[in-house]
């Protein structure tokens, strides 16, 4: 795919023209198929139906769906528009979901009826949003639309620097913060990817991790895309479905987590089942955090399957000169939960709010499954009692199950340094030396 296209919707339009009729998208839990000139033609009528509803140039679109074609036809349909899509990360409690479509002054959102009442329970708190639309089918969404003479809503000038995606991660102070991504980023990102490992468009990408990481928008969608390939999107990861799927599908290559490698290992020991095919399978492609090297090496014996690890940022997609990176610092600050990144001082904030803690520290954990799980030391208050269980319980009323500490120790003191601040790398440590000991 040449470099000089000028942004999402037009490096899409070059691959419908260029091959109208190759399957591009298969919705994995209902059989659906879209060819090239299929998938665009849903992308232009779902970009009619957010035009009708006065989404524009520069708008941001929330997004809250699980994984499915209607997400990605969502993507697509905001960068026909020249909106941002935001996406928003269905694990959220209600009340991290309004600060993330607040703080992107979202003017609109897709939503699967899934979880519609977590966006009606909080409506009333979100003064930018004009309107809710529900997108679990989108012939059904877009059906009105379906009219031949309807003109292409695409507007005229988007360039490769305009904003196409607001995605939020955790900041320095422990709120999210959004990250702009252009269409320049996205493409470029697609680029590396597809040159890098040889993407063609014989290659059959699986999409199994969320929509609402850049990994999988730009791993396993947009390079397909590029290479003019196929993705194959599947709601969630299921290891006792993997290998049908990969069979299914004849999937080339798949994007996925330590954890997720780490639970087909356990659960097919003996390597692929007999009487499925997988000989088109290329790789695995894993990122998001560290693969242990004993978890690599068991899975490319086992499954006869090279892992090819990679390193993203949301705020800078994919992308290195040299192909290094050095961390240097805040290493132990960051959890990297199966995955998913977990700032420890929301976690902090909300065992504040407990009236038994004095003091709080939560940092990450080694864990074979997970590669990193949350543990919490707690200081309490003179003449507090409380069970650990009670204080892991108050913190699922305020946060993301998976934010949520998997192990609390009670502690009569917490490090810290010569200005009172908690000296977590310290408490990391010790942590370590008691499980050596």
């Amino acid at each position: 795919m040449p470099d000089e296209v000028r942004n999402i919707s037009d490096l899409l339009a070059r691959c419908a023209v260029a091959a109208p009729d190759k399957p591009f998208l298969f919705s994995e839990s209902d059989g659906r198929q879209f060819t090239y000139a299929e998938f665009a033609a849903s992308v232009n009528l779902a970009a009619r139906m957010l035009a009708a509803q006065g989404v524009a140039k520069g708008d941001v679109v929330s997004l809250l769906m699980p994984n499915s074609a209607e997400y990605i036809i969502s993507y697509f349909a905001c960068w026909s528009l020249g909106a941002l899509a935001g996406p928003v990360n269905s694990l959220l409690k209600e009340h991290e979901i309004e600060f993330v479509m607040n703080n992107s002054e979202a003017k609109a959102i897709l939503v699967h009826s899934e979880f519609l009442e977590r966006v009606e329970n909080i409506r009333i708190r979100l003064p930018h949003l004009r309107s809710i639309i529900i997108f679990d089918n989108e012939a059904e969404a877009t059906s009105e639309f379906r009219q031949d003479c309807e003109p292409d809503v695409r507007p005229p000038g988007i360039i490769q620097s305009d904003d196409a995606i607001i995605i939020y991660t955790s900041g320095t102070t422990g709120k999210p913060k959004g990250c702009l991504l252009t269409h320049g980023n996205v493409i470029a990102n697609a680029r590396q990817i597809s040159e890098w490992l040889h993407f063609t468009e014989e290659d059959r990408l699986l999409t199994i991790m969320p929509l609402f990481h850049m990994n999988a928008v730009s791993v396993t969608t947009m390079s397909a895309l590029y290479a003019g390939g196929s993705t194959v999107i599947s709601p969630r990861f299921s290891a006792s479905q993997f290998w049908n799927i990969i069979s299914d599908y004849q999937v080339t290559s798949f994007g996925s987590v330590a954890t997720m490698l780490s639970m087909l290992l356990s659960t097919y020991p003996d390597g692929v089942p007999a009487g499925l095919k997988t000989t088109r399978l290329r790789f695995a492609m894993c990122g998001s955090a560290p693969v242990p090297a004993e978890v690599m090496k068991k899975f490319e014996e086992t499954f006869k399957c090279p892992v090819i690890e990679g390193y993203g940022l949301s705020e800078s997609t994919c992308r290195s000169k040299d192909g290094f990176f050095y961390i240097v610092d805040r290493k132990t600050d960051m959890i990297i939960r199966g995955g998913e990144n977990i700032y420890p001082r929301e976690i902090d904030e909300v065992l504040y709010q407990h009236p038994a803690v004095a003091a709080a520290a939560t940092i990450g954990v080694p864990d074979p499954l997970y590669g990193e799980e949350v543990a919490a030391f707690i200081v309490l208050k003179d003449g507090a009692k409380i069970a650990e269980q009670d204080l892991i319980d108050h913190c699922r009323k305020d946060l993301a199950d998976y934010k949520c500490p998997k192990t609390i120790h009670i502690v009569t003191d917490i490090p810290k340094g010569p200005t009172g601040k908690l000296l977590k790398r310290e408490l990391a440590e010790t942590f370590r030396d008691r499980l050596r000991n």
